[in-house]
């Protein structure tokens, strides 16, 4: 163990007596290299470097936190997190660049549980990150999970748009055709020229063999889009 740690002890005094000598731009090209080659320590050192050098640049942020977890380092990350937002970083551009240095480090799965440690160290960030992970959920189409953030989301903002087609994609998910129905319905109750809730039901309509109560959705969907696939659709 003493052994590793002064190994890495090394690591890191070299990658950061190389960031003191060179433009802040050539160090980026460094870090990025080291970071694209797994090699998370001297990523780590020299992600950090700039972050030193540059604390209100957001860029290094998401692989820093990103190589921090890569080592095993289960206090760097949040404490990365919490600087870039002490220097103004919008929380969700901080988010997106750890998930997008996430999946170059082929580490998709450090995100969801990156996500739900912020937003218990930081319970200002829930809805944000809670927007995030129903987000999150959508991409991996995670039925429940989505069914969760959504409800979730919706107690703050009931008649949100967003939110109730997301309802009702994970209540489709779930396999529970009649909620999501009812949960599009009450979409276009708030918001009647929502689209997607428009197309979902005539499309669900049209796949269950009832064109009659299709037509009507798909007729204000096509006078808010129209396409020939709607048209063709409405003329059956």
């Amino acid at each position: 163990m003493k052994k590793a740690v002064l190994a890495l002890t090394l690591i890191l005094a070299a990658a950061l007596a190389v960031a003191a000598q060179l433009p802040y731009d050539e160090t980026s090209r460094k870090a990025d290299r080291a970071f694209g080659a797994g090699e998370w320590a001297t990523a780590s050192a020299l992600y950090n470097f700039m972050i030193h050098e540059r604390p209100a640049e957001i860029s290094a942020y998401g692989p820093a936190i990103v190589a921090s977890e890569a080592m095993g380092d289960t206090i760097r990350p949040m404490q990365l997190l919490t600087q870039s937002l002490q220097y103004g970083a919008p929380v969700d551009s901080v988010i997106n660049l750890v998930r997008q240095s996430a999946f170059k480090a082929a580490r998709p799965q450090m995100f969801e549980p990156f996500l739900i440690e912020a937003k218990n160290a930081n319970p200002w960030l829930r809805r944000p990150i809670d927007a995030q992970l129903l987000r999150w959920a959508e991409f991996r189409h995670d039925g429940p999970a989505i069914v969760a953030y959504a409800e979730t989301m919706l107690r703050g903002l009931p008649a949100s748009a967003q939110y109730l087609n997301a309802l009702a994609e994970g209540y489709m998910l779930c396999d529970q055709p009649q909620k999501a129905v009812d949960t599009w319905t009450e979409c276009l109750r708030h918001n009647p020229e929502n689209l997607p809730a428009l197309l979902a039901l005539g499309n669900y309509y049209t796949i269950s063999g009832r064109p009659d109560l299709a037509r009507p959705y798909l007729s204000r969907a096509f006078a808010i889009a129209p396409t020939p696939r709607l048209q063709a659709l409405i003329s059956r």
